[in-house]
């Protein structure tokens, strides 16, 4: 995910989350105050929206495990929460200045199938 999208979608998400939470307060509020007659059965679908939203953001702002492919060929792993960041993690980390031995070429996030394979180059 580049770094716009994900401030983007942060952003997006953030909002949604304060929205439902007003909409919750203004709910339980008016619950309080008219009784138990009003009809607040939507409430707990709210708050699993909620936690859904809660659980991307977190997603969305935590370091993920990125593969670093090498021009030449190789690679290797970096975190970082977007692919600038893990780009910028893996030059730091890799790459030595004036040297043309170890450069980045690219990132791309991690999965296990394609850590596996890249380590079956290995065998």
């Amino acid at each position: 995910m580049k770094n716009t999208t994900r401030i983007t979608e942060t952003a997006t998400i953030t909002d949604r989350i304060n929205a439902l939470e007003s909409i919750m307060a203004h709910a339980i509020l008016f619950h309080e105050i008219e009784g138990a007659t009003t009809d607040d059965s939507f409430l707990p679908t709210i708050d699993t929206i909620l936690n859904e939203y809660r659980d991307r953001l977190e997603y969305l702002n935590k370091s993920k495990e990125y593969m670093v492919h090498f021009k030449g060929g190789g690679w290797n792993t970096v975190y970082g929460v977007d692919e600038e960041s893990a780009f910028s993690a893996a030059q730091l980390e890799f790459e030595e200045p004036g040297k043309t031995t170890c450069i980045v070429q690219s990132v791309s996030i991690a999965t296990k199938s394609g850590i596996e394979a890249a380590m079956r180059l290995f065998y």
